[in-house]
């Protein structure tokens, strides 16, 4: 509700195809399906420039970033480790894309 309150759009991208849905052949069905739809067929469709993801899956994200110019910043619901998260935003700022955890103000 809060999205449409200020005219903003969400998209889903759904992990139930796999734990890798969100990162290298994200959305296969068969093969021809992936030559015609690479994993970041999503996010450049939809032009995302946030994310929201699990920590699990910011790996992924940011190795699919490079591909997706409207990409500019990931957003963690969970904590990061510190060690973890200043390799993450060193990653992040490599591709352009900051990545944060939720809990950061």
């Amino acid at each position: 509700m809060a999205c449409s309150a200020y005219n903003k759009v969400t998209v889903s991208l759904y992990d139930t195809l796999g734990p890798d849905s969100v990162g290298e052949y994200s959305f296969c069905l068969n093969a021809t399906f992936c030559d015609k739809f690479p994993p970041e067929y999503v996010i450049n469709h939809s032009e995302l420039p946030i994310i929201f993801a699990t920590s699990n899956h910011l790996n992924a994200l940011l190795d699919a970033a490079s591909h997706c110019p409207s990409l500019k910043m990931i957003v963690s619901f969970d904590p990061i480790d510190a060690k973890l998260k200043q390799q993450l935003i060193r990653r992040g700022k490599d591709k352009g894309v900051a990545v944060l955890a939720l809990s950061e103000r």
